[in-house]
C-alpha cells in the first residue's frame, strides 16, 4: 500500500518531513498521523495509519481476507483491453515518480507470513502456458510463462510491471526478492530498475501464480522467488517458434535485438563500470557473452564481468567467469604473451577473491599461491589472510583487533571465519522434541563455544533515508522494523547466488509445523528445496531466527533504545542454540561476527543455552519470547520462580519497573547536588525497593529486578561521600555487592585469600555487573583499602575475559577511560 497519494497536496516543510521520517522509523504511527492531519488541516479521524495497539486487529483482518480468498475456487482471469492497461500502467508509473519527486520520501505498507509459492522443478520439466489459459487463485504447476515488458516499472515494496504475453493479452506483474543488489550496495535506484526491466525485455516465469491485488478488484501475477523468474536473451531456444502479436492481438511485435559488436558492448560495459553502474555493466558484458558464447572473442567480457560480480557480492558467478577465462587462456602454457599474462593474472586474482568470499579458505590459498610469480605482494597478502581464517576455524581469534575494526564503522562487516567448538546438534526427545546444541566435552567458563559470521546482516545505515516499509508480520502479530524486512530480501539474494547454502539456512527452525531434517555442523545435510529459493522458508527462518546484534562498545554493550535503529542479522549455526533466561553461555557481536562463550562450567552432555532477550521482568520476557517458544514456555529456574509468585505479583513488578525512572530520579541529582536532595532520592529508591521486595516469595533465589535499585543506591551513596566520606563509600560498596548478587553472582567467603571476591560470572546484564565491580574498586581506592581495590579490579577483568575474551588488552580498551576517571588506571 503506497501512502504517497495521501501526501500529494501537502506542503510539508523539510523539518516536518524529517519528523515524519523519524515517526515512521520508530513505529510511532499515531504521531505520524497527527502530523499529517495537522498538515491537511483536518481532524484526527482518518485511518491513515493503524494505532500500534490495534496492529493485531489489523493483522487478523488481513488474515481473514486471505483465508476468504483462498476458500474461493479458481476462475478464469478477467480479460481487459491491453491498450487501456498500457495507459493505466504508464499513469501509475508517472504518478509514482511525481510523488517521489515532490515529497522526497515514501512510506509503504506490506505484510509477511502469508503462504508464498515457488517452483522446485527444472525448466526441462515445464511446458509453456499463456494468460488465456490461466486462472486466478491458482499456481500453474508444471508450466512456464513467457511475456514482454510493455511499460517501465514502478517500485513500492516490490517491482510492478505491465507485461504482455505472445498473444497480446496484458497483465500486471508484481516481483518480490528479485536479485538486483546486495544490501551493502544500497537500495536499487529507479535508473537501476529501468535498466534491468526495460521495455521489450522478455521474461520467463516458472509456475506462475495469479492472485487478487491487495486493493481494488484488479488481479496480478505475483513472483516471490528469485529462482522463479529470469530474463530470456536473444537467441535462447525458448524463443524458437514464438510469434509475438501486438497489444490485444493486433499486428505483430518484433523482438528487439542488440546489434552492437562485442567491442561496443565491452566499451559500454567499461564506461558503466567506471561510473559504478554495475548492473548496467553486467547487462553490457552479458549481451556479448550470450550472443557470442564464452570464447576468445568474449574473454575480456568474462574477465570484466567477474569483477562486476565481485562488487555485487555474487561470488559463485564471479568464480565461474574467472574460471572460464583461466580455462580459455590455459596458464600452464609457458609462451603466453604479456597481454595474456595480464589477463591470466587478473583472472587468477578474481578467482582467488571469489573463493575467499565463499569461505573456501584452502582453495583460495592455493589460488593466491599461483599468483606468486605474477603479483608477489598480493599473493603473499592473500595467502596470509587465508592462513588467518584457517587459524580462526580452530578458535584462534584476535579479539582486540576485531573489536577495534567493529567500532571503526557504522555498518561493520569483519573479515573472519566461522568456528564450532566441542558441541553438536542432537534431537531432544526427553523434553518433547526439538533440537539442542550439546557439549561433546567439558567446557570451562570463558571457553569459546562458537563464532559465526552473519550469513546476512542489514544495518540501518544500509537503507536510504526517506524510504520506509511498514511490514505487518502475520506470524508474530507485530510490525517488523525496516531492517527486519530488508533482511529477508538480502537472504534471498545470497541464496540465489549460493544455492549450496540452502541446506544450512532452510534446516533452521521455521515454526512449529515446519518440515526439517537433522542439522550437522560438519558434513552434508538434506536440501529441502533442491537448491531453489523457497520464499516462505526465507520468511519463516528470518522471523524465528534473526538476531538484533548487541554491539560491544566502550564500557560495554550499547544497544540502541529504539529497536528500529538496530541491525538485523541471520546467523546459521548459532541459531540452533536454545533459550534460557538463566543461560550457561552468553553472546556478543563484534561487527557482523557473533561470539558465544561459556559463562559457567558446562559438563559433557549438557545443553548449551543463551538468552534471547534482555528484558528483566517476567511479563516482558514472556511477551518477547512468545514468537520463539509458543506453544511452549521457558522452564528455566528464573521463570519457574516468577510463575510461583503468581500473576498479580508479576503485574505489580512490571508496573514498578515501568515507574522506575521517576522513582530513581535519574535526571534530578548529580555531582553538584546537595545532601538533602540526594537523601530524598535515596528514600524514594528504598521505598521502591521495599515495594519490589514484597512481590517475591520466600522460595526466591534470584531477584533481578532489585539489582537496578541497589545500583542506584550505590550511586547515591557515592555522591554522599563528599558529606559523609567513609560511611557513604561503605554503603555504596554494600549496595553494589547486593546488586551483583541479584545478577546471579556469588560472593567469595574469603576474597583476601583467593584474590577474587566473586565465585562465578554473572548470569545476566554482564556489562552492568563489570561496571559495578569497577565502581566497587573505585570506592575501595577512595578508602585506601588497596588489597580490596586490586581484588575487585581483578574480578572485573576476569569477568570481562569470561564474557568477551580478549584478556587485559580488551578490558583496557573497554574500561580504560572509566579506570582513569576513577584514578584506577
Amino acid at each position: 500500500m503506497d501512502f504517497q497519494s495521501l501526501f500529494k497536496d501537502l506542503n510539508l516543510s523539510t523539518a516536518d518531513k524529517n519528523r515524519l521520517s523519524e515517526y515512521a522509523q520508530s513505529g510511532d504511527l499515531e504521531a505520524a498521523q497527527r502530523l499529517l492531519m495537522s498538515a491537511m488541516n483536518k481532524p484526527n479521524t482518518s485511518p491513515l495509519f493503524s494505532d500500534p495497539n490495534n496492529i493485531k486487529d489489523e493483522i487478523e483482518q488481513i488474515q481473514k481476507r486471505f483465508e476468504e480468498e483462498r476458500s474461493q475456487k479458481p476462475s478464469p482471469i478477467p480479460r481487459m483491453e491491453t491498450s487501456w492497461l498500457i495507459r493505466a500502467w504508464q499513469n501509475n508509473r508517472d504518478d509514482h515518480s511525481q510523488k517521489m519527486k515532490e515529497n522526497g520520501f515514501s512510506i509503504n505498507k506490506t505484510y509477511s507470513g502469508d503462504h508464498l509459492y515457488f517452483c522446485s522443478q527444472p525448466m526441462s520439466q515445464l511446458t509453456r502456458i499463456e494468460l488465456s489459459e490461466m486462472k486466478v487463485r491458482q499456481v500453474h504447476r508444471g508450466r512456464y510463462f513467457l511475456c514482454r515488458i510493455a511499460v517501465l516499472p514502478w517500485v513500492t515494496v516490490g517491482v510492478t510491471l505491465g507485461i504482455i504475453d505472445p498473444s497480446g493479452m496484458g497483465m500486471t506483474l508484481g516481483i518480490y526478492n528479485y536479485p538486483l543488489l546486495p544490501t551493502s550496495q544500497g537500495i536499487p535506484s529507479t535508473h537501476d530498475y529501468d535498466g534491468v526491466f526495460s521495455v521489450g525485455t522478455i521474461l520467463c516465469i516458472k509456475e506462475p501464480f495469479c492472485k487478487k491485488a491487495m486493493t481494488g478488484d484488479s488481479y496480478l501475477l505475483r513472483v516471490d522467488s528469485p529462482t522463479d523468474i529470469f530474463i530470456v536473451h536473444q537467441g535462447d531456444p525458448l524463443l524458437e517458434g514464438i510469434k509475438w502479436k501486438g497489444a490485444d492481438g493486433r499486428g505483430e511485435w518484433n523482438l528487439p535485438s542488440d546489434n552492437r559488436s562485442a567491442d561496443q558492448c565491452k566499451e559500454s560495459g567499461n564506461k558503466n563500470f567506471v561510473s559504478k553502474n554495475y548492473l548496467a555493466a553486467d547487462r553490457d558484458y552479458s549481451s556479448a557473452i550470450n550472443r557470442f558464447g564464452p570464447s576468445k572473442q568474449t574473454l575480456l567480457h568474462l574477465l570484466n564481468r567477474s569483477e562486476v560480480m565481485l562488487r555485487l557480492e555474487r561470488f559463485n558467478a564471479a568464480a565461474r567467469d574467472a574460471r572460464s577465462v583461466i580455462e580459455l587462456l590455459d596458464p600452464s602454457i609457458s609462451d603466453l604473451g604479456e597481454q595474456e599474462k595480464s589477463w591470466i593474472t587478473k583472472a587468477l586474482l578474481r578467482h582467488a577473491k571469489a573463493l575467499y568470499a565463499l569461505k573456501r579458505w584452502n582453495d583460495a590459498h592455493d589460488e593466491f599461491a599461483k599468483l606468486e610469480s605474477f603479483l608477489p605482494s598480493e599473493s603473499k597478502e592473500g595467502m596470509a589472510r587465508c592462513q588467518s581464517r584457517i587459524r580462526e576455524t580452530m578458535g584462534h581469534y584476535d579479539i582486540v583487533e576485531m573489536y577495534q575494526k567493529s567500532i571503526a564503522s557504522s555498518s561493520p562487516k569483519l573479515d573472519a571465519a566461522d568456528f564450532v567448538g566441542r558441541v553438536e546438534v542432537k534431537e531432544m526427545p526427553e523434553r518433547g522434541g526439538g533440537r539442542g546444541v550439546i557439549a561433546t566435552a567439558d567446557i570451562r567458563p570463558g571457553d569459546l563455544i562458537m563464532a559465526c559470521k552473519a550469513f546476512s546482516i542489514v544495518y540501518k545505515t544500509d537503507l536510504p533515508e526517506g524510504n520506509h516499509i511498514m511490514s505487518l508480520n502475520l506470524k508474530t502479530k507485530l510490525m517488523d522494523t525496516d531492517t527486519q524486512y530488508v533482511l529477508r530480501k538480502d537472504v534471498a539474494y545470497r541464496l540465489f547466488d549460493r544455492p549450496e547454502d540452502t541446506p544450512k539456512i532452510f534446516n533452521l527452525y521455521a515454526g512449529p509445523s515446519s518440515k526439517r531434517t537433522s542439522y550437522r555442523f560438519h558434513g552434508e545435510m538434506e536440501d529441502l528445496s533442491n537448491g531453489y529459493v523457497d520464499p516462505q522458508r526465507v520468511d519463516s527462518v528470518t522471523t524465528f531466527n534473526a538476531f538484533g546484534p548487541a554491539m560491544l562498545r566502550k564500557s560495554g554493550f550499547v544497544i540502541d533504545k529504539s529497536k528500529d535503529e538496530r541491525a538485523s542479522a541471520l546467523y546459521d549455526r548459532s541459531s540452533l542454540i536454545n533459550h534460557s533466561c538463566c543461560p550457561n553461555a552468553t553472546w556478543i557481536s563484534l561487527g557482523d561476527v557473533q561470539m558465544i562463550r561459556a559463562i559457567r562450567p558446562i559438563p559433557k552432555g549438557e545443553e548449551v543455552m543463551i538468552s534471547y532477550t534482555g528484558q528483566v521482568t517476567f511479563n516482558e520476557r514472556s511477551k518477547n519470547l512468545e514468537k520463539f517458544l509458543k506453544p511452549q514456555i521457558c522452564q528455566c529456574q528464573l521463570c519457574e520462580e516468577d510463575r510461583a509468585d503468581g500473576p498479580e505479583n508479576n503485574a505489580v513488578r512490571a508496573q514498578l519497573v515501568s515507574n522506575m525512572d521517576v522513582a530513581f530520579g535519574y535526571t534530578k541529582i548529580g555531582n553538584s547536588s546537595k545532601a538533602n536532595e540526594i537523601q530524598k532520592i535515596i528514600a524514594s529508591v528504598e521505598k521502591w525497593r521495599n515495594q519490589m521486595e514484597a512481590t517475591y516469595g520466600s522460595h526466591r533465589t534470584m531477584k533481578p529486578e532489585l539489582s537496578a535499585a541497589y545500583q542506584r543506591l550505590s550511586f547515591c551513596h557515592g555522591l554522599m561521600a563528599k558529606y559523609k566520606r567513609e560511611s557513604s563509600y561503605r554503603e555504596a560498596i554494600d549496595a553494589m555487592k547486593k546488586s551483583l548478587q541479584h545478577f546471579g553472582i556469588k560472593l567469595s567467603a574469603n576474597p583476601k585469600e583467593k584474590n577474587l571476591p566473586i565465585a562465578n560470572a554473572p548470569q545476566m546484564h554482564h556489562e552492568e555487573a563489570i561496571s559495578g565491580m569497577v565502581q566497587i574498586a573505585g570506592c575501595y581506592a577512595a578508602l585506601n583499602v588497596i588489597q580490596m581495590k586490586n581484588a575487585w579490579l581483578t574480578a572485573a577483568e576476569w569477568t570481562c575475559n569470561i564474557e568477551y575474551g580478549g584478556g587485559k588488552m580488551l578490558f583496557m580498551e573497554l574500561y580504560g577511560d572509566v579506570l582513569s576517571s576513577l584514578q584506577l588506571a
